[in-house]
């Protein structure tokens, strides 16, 4: 009987076909990735400390008598009390409001996005190859939808108890059917590592930082204090859980070789970069926003990364193969 990816933990149908080092990777992985969504909550509730000690000091200087005639505190004690309100309530405010963002992101995304049903000729490919990949993996297929756009691609969004696999056009017109199965089986593999929990977190706190620096001028100070640290703690954990996920994919679909050409294919395609935001790549196949191939067709753009650094958020291509290509010798 197949069950959901529900929890932070791999289904027990596929639990024992895990190498026992490829279960230890995911579980430091994901307590390295719970540590850094522990540390960006961190930075938020320092820097609404930080702020309410500017409040404080400056409140404390101008009123700081009539504070304390008031209260009957001294000035000391206002300043710490309004210190301890002002951090508090930055905290209180911000939590609902990330998981918010990280509930709700993913589907407000999609639909701005123009996410679609497969279409019959789109379906019977998807459905198929959804359907072995799911089989190997001991879950229910998972939903899946196709968005109109020439960049090859695919990612999954939603909880870890409710995953959704998302592919563009574009993917589906470069690849044969052994290496759209093995992106979908990379795909797949991240619900199956219970990867969609923190990375959400780590992405939408991100957004909403993103989001809060553009819109208010009050609060573009704090924010830009925390989006420095949240962005940093994101890029150290993105990275390994890309190689895990190829990792799980591989094993699900046992062609490693399938996952290569895929990858030589969309980062060589002259395609224009993604029209997804960059706060989706932890949840991504490629960079959604890498450009055109440096080696690819003439005219094709040249990337602001090379093949041997990759991006912010995902190892090289380099890296990538010869992972694959070690493991699976």
């Amino acid at each position: 009987m197949m069950t959901s990816p529900l929890g932070d933990t791999v289904p027990s149908q596929y639990r024992s076909r895990l190498p026992a080092d490829l279960m230890g990777r995911i579980a430091s992985a994901r307590r390295r990735s719970l540590i850094a969504v522990c540390a960006q909550c961190l930075t938020v509730v320092c820097v609404g400390f930080l702020v309410g000690l500017v409040f404080a000091l400056v409140l404390g200087a101008f009123f700081g008598e009539i504070f304390s005639l008031v209260w009957g505190l001294s000035r000391i004690r206002v300043e710490a009390l309004i210190v301890l309100v002002i951090g508090g309530v930055f905290f209180v405010v911000y939590l609902p409001w990330l998981v918010y963002i990280a509930l709700r992101r993913n589907t407000i995304l999609l639909r701005q996005l123009g996410a679609r049903d497969a279409n019959d000729a789109e379906e019977s490919r998807l459905t198929n190859v959804l359907e072995e990949v799911s089989v190997a993996a001991g879950i229910r297929p998972l939903p899946l939808q196709v968005i109109d756009d020439r960049a090859p691609n695919g990612f999954i969004v939603g909880s870890t108890s409710a995953p959704q696999i998302v592919v563009t056009s574009g993917l589906l017109q470069i690849t044969e059917r052994d290496e759209l199965e093995a992106v979908v089986g990379h795909l797949v593999g991240r619900a199956v590592g219970g990867d969609l929990r923190y990375a959400s977190l780590l992405a939408g706190n991100v957004t909403a930082l993103a989001y809060l620096m553009q819109s208010s001028p009050v609060l573009a100070l704090p924010a830009l204090l925390c989006y420095f640290p949240a962005t940093l703690v994101t890029r150290l954990v993105s990275k390994e859980r890309v190689l895990l996920a190829d990792h799980v994919g591989v094993l699900l679909v046992r062609n490693p070789e399938a996952l290569v050409h895929a990858l030589e294919k969309i980062y060589r395609d002259p395609n224009e970069a993604s029209g997804l935001p960059r706060d989706m790549a932890m949840l991504a196949f490629v960079d959604p926003q890498y450009p055109a191939a440096m080696a690819g067709p003439a005219g094709a753009r040249a990337r602001p990364w090379s093949d041997d650094k990759g991006s912010p958020l995902h190892p090289p291509l380099k890296k990538r193969v010869e992972r694959l290509r070690v493991l699976y010798a």
